[in-house]
């Protein structure tokens, strides 16, 4: 379901040419910020260096349906990954929410790209449950590990996946709302109203920890965008982008 790229390039934050992707400067709290657009993605990315874990917090948001009714299926995913921004590899988890004859049905996942997504029906997530997410990498052993706490309700949950062969892992750290994939397609991104991402933490394999802007690596904010019109949209990034908000505007 989330093996949808962005539609954005790597931009260093020296400004080097992009490749056909919307591109500005602005302020993301100390530090600048790229901004792009993407067909599928919301939320805020870190380049520029080898990361080892990305981690945060975030309430389950209720999904309304009734945007999607008659009109096919529609869902959302709330997500923390390393890799993906180049769309070579990328490990993730987090929890999505599906729209199907009108009704949300809500689970936790993760997924070992270019390999399929995992989901996880012994880890039940409900609205308003308070979840943790993290993906660690371990470049020596090549394997991700990807954590899921459900703060609510205590149950916790580990899992472990490889980097394909031949393949650089963990060149990206993100943390993103996303809309689901159904039957091979993007849905129509569900109505979740906002989700707040919280208690970020990122760290590199030199060993520097930070939200996700630091003077160590270039962070872009990334809208998602429908026929040129914003539909999620991520708010200012808080606290050394160790938190922020997106933001449903529309399904399409």
């Amino acid at each position: 379901m989330h093996a949808i790229r962005p539609i954005i390039a790597v931009i260093a934050a020296t400004g080097l040419g992009t490749a056909g992707c919307s591109f500005s400067y602005a302020q993301a709290g100390s530090s600048s910020a790229a901004v792009a657009d993407s067909r599928n993605w919301a939320g805020y990315v870190a380049t520029g260096r080898s990361f080892r874990q990305v981690s945060a917090q975030f309430t389950v948001p209720s999904v309304n349906c009734a945007q999607a009714a008659g009109a096919g299926p529609g869902g959302v995913s709330f997500w923390v990954g390393l890799g993906g921004y180049d769309g070579v590899t990328l490990g993730q988890d987090g929890v999505a929410a599906v729209c199907i004859l009108g009704k949300a049905r809500y689970y936790a996942w993760h997924e070992n790209l270019p390999a399929g997504e995992v989901e996880l029906p012994g880890f039940a997530v409900s609205p308003g449950d308070s979840v943790t997410a993290s993906v660690s990498y371990h470049p020596t052993a090549r394997t991700f590990t990807f954590r899921l706490v459900n703060n609510s309700t205590g149950q916790r949950g580990r899992w472990q996946g490889r980097c394909p062969p031949r393949k650089v892992c963990a060149t990206s750290a993100e943390v993103i709302t996303e809309s689901a994939k159904f039957a091979g397609k993007i849905t129509q991104l569900a109505d979740y109203g906002a989700a707040v991402y919280e208690n970020i933490a990122v760290a590199d394999r030199a060993g520097t920890r930070s939200g996700l802007i630091s003077e160590h690596w270039t962070t872009t904010e990334v809208a998602q965008e429908h026929n040129g019109s914003q539909i999620d949209v991520p708010g200012p990034a808080r606290a050394g982008g160790r938190a922020f908000t997106t933001t449903w505007v529309s399904a399409r």
